[in-house]
């Protein structure tokens, strides 16, 4: 694999420290490897050269395509391991550390002072600070009351449900678990 086909700011927020001061400290979700990237690029724009993923507001914030099409391209191609949260394996770590050495010191800093951050929060608090920072993010976020009442509103009418039946439904779970 030639490394100008790896995305930039992926394998190096993936590859540095955080509170552990250990190179390749895993993410632990997913759903934080979107957030950290989002806040990344947000936190510290970095310059024109270097790629940068578009966010879209999803069911739980901030949400690229592209940044889980490349997740999911380095698992396949045996970089990145997602067993016990997001990390490189051996093998990625190989590749991916010759571009951590080439990196602008700066650069780095801007990296891992974000891994150090938000690697760490439990994923509601990591949410609640982007939906704090970054309201812009929450339109369709699952997590929002209303949001939920517009989901289950237009579940309600797209299977034509009945009042009647939400009421036999209540009653046969609270008989099922009493």
């Amino acid at each position: 694999m030639v490394m100008e086909n790896l995305n930039k700011i992926l394998y190096l927020l993936i590859f540095s420290r955080g509170r552990s001061m250990k190179d390749n400290e895993p993410v632990p979700t997913k759903t934080h490897l979107q957030k950290e990237i989002f806040l990344l690029q947000k936190i510290y724009p970095f310059d024109e050269k270097t790629e940068k993923y578009d966010f879209v507001p999803l069911y739980y914030g901030p949400f690229s395509k592209k940044l889980s099409m490349d997740l999911d391209s380095g698992i396949n191609a045996g970089l990145i391991t997602d067993n016990s949260g997001i990390m490189l394996t051996v093998h990625g770590f190989k590749y991916v550390s010759e571009l951590w050495n080439s990196t602008d010191n700066d650069e780095k800093r801007k990296i891992i002072q974000v891994k150090e951050k938000f690697n760490r929060m439990n994923i509601q608090d990591l949410i609640g600070y982007i939906y704090d920072k970054y309201p812009k993010f929450t339109k369709k976020s699952a997590l929002k009351k209303e949001n939920i009442d517009q989901y289950f509103n237009q579940f309600w009418r797209e299977n034509e449900l009945s009042d009647e039946y939400f009421v036999r439904i209540v009653r046969e779970s609270r008989e099922n678990n009493a």
